[in-house]
């Protein structure tokens, strides 16, 4: 997304209300329902850092084969659990998009 990565420009367009175009605007007049859900798949900068170190440098993380976990951070309602990610590398995110959001 363009410009800082913050839960308060997160929306239904898929870009900050700074960079929305009119159109983009006009074709979700009521996102607050997928504004809800966007804030739950939040990611910040620090989880990310957090999350891919794990990935990359943890002696937990198998190195053989494939391995697919969901990485966010530890939203406020969100609908998807992190405990096989934190049970696969060892740390679980702390950030939480409610307390960026007013």
């Amino acid at each position: 997304q363009p410009g800082i990565n913050s839960p308060r420009t997160i929306g239904a367009s898929g870009v900050p209300p700074a960079f929305e175009t009119a159109g983009a605007a006009a074709s979700v007049k009521d996102d607050s329902h997928d504004d809800a859900w966007f804030r739950g798949m939040w990611l910040s900068n620090q989880d990310f850092l957090r999350l891919f170190g794990a990935a990359a440098l943890s002696d937990s993380v198998p190195r053989s084969g494939y391995h697919c976990v969901n990485a966010m951070s530890s939203n406020t309602n969100a609908r998807w659990s992190l405990d096989e990610t934190e049970a696969l590398l060892g740390v679980r995110p702390r950030d939480d998009a409610a307390s960026y959001h007013s």
